[in-house]
């Protein structure tokens, strides 16, 4: 998956988010799918960019205040909108909670992904 290098903006009724558009191989959909929990926790939005082009986000099924991200999440979305330029304004009142298992295929994904985008330690993207 590339990002492409233009900047994008989801619009939703007066809302807007920025965000990275990534171009993928049809064929790698049905993976990503299975990885993000389409259909089970996340559900999949067809999306028609201001510019025309056709793109697709994952939105949580289950939104719930008061339910936070574990640590190795959030340093990933902090680490990927600092990679890409985007501000995290507001992210500074999400408070993540240490994932109590260190063997999580997830958390072992994410620290190695941190490793790879040159942090040393991957409490250093929080």
């Amino acid at each position: 998956m590339e990002p492409s290098t233009e900047e994008k903006t989801i619009t939703e009724s007066a809302a807007t988010t920025q965000g990275v558009l990534f171009e993928i191989v049809e064929a790698d959909i049905p993976a990503l799918d299975a990885a993000e929990g389409a259909g089970l926790h996340y559900e999949k939005i067809a999306l028609v960019l201001e510019d025309g082009q056709r793109a697709f986000t994952y939105r949580a099924l289950q939104r719930q205040d008061g339910i936070a991200p574990f640590e190795w999440y959030l340093a990933l979305i902090r680490a990927g909108r600092r990679e890409h330029g985007l501000g995290l304004d507001d992210l500074a009142d999400v408070t993540p909670i240490p994932d109590p298992e260190p063997d999580r295929p997830g958390f072992i994904a994410a620290r190695e992904a941190l490793v790879r985008a040159g942090y040393r330690d991957w409490r250093a993207a929080l």
